[in-house]
């Protein structure tokens, strides 16, 4: 992650739920998140306050690896992916989509 608001980046390492505890409220234009799936939630809640209202935010894998849909998924985060697409899609502070990009790519805004 890179800190914003600085003359040059600088990268903060460690768990995400860590690091993005350390970034100030609404210090952010814009997060992407691609991590472990059953956290996703966590780190929705986060980006949510840190992200300016208006800005943007993107969670990778909402496919869940193509297979949402699948009845008997082979991939253990399956169902965390689903669940996470459950609880983003009815978050009021988030407004998103899926857009079909990939493994399905949310896109959303922030809401005040």
């Amino acid at each position: 992650m890179f800190a914003g608001g600085q003359a040059s980046p600088e990268v903060l390492r460690g768990r995400g739920t860590d690091v993005l505890a350390r970034f100030a409220e609404r210090s952010a234009d814009a997060a992407f998140l691609d991590a472990d799936k059953a956290s996703y939630g966590v780190y929705l809640e986060q980006c949510l306050r840190i992200v300016r209202p208006g800005g943007l935010v993107f969670v990778d894998n909402a496919f869940a690896f193509g297979e949402l849909f699948e009845p008997a998924p082979r991939d253990p985060e399956v169902e965390a992916v689903r669940a996470f697409n459950d609880f983003a899609g009815a978050l009021p502070g988030y407004a998103g989509v899926i857009c079909p990009i990939g493994d399905g790519l949310w896109i959303g805004t922030v809401r005040e």
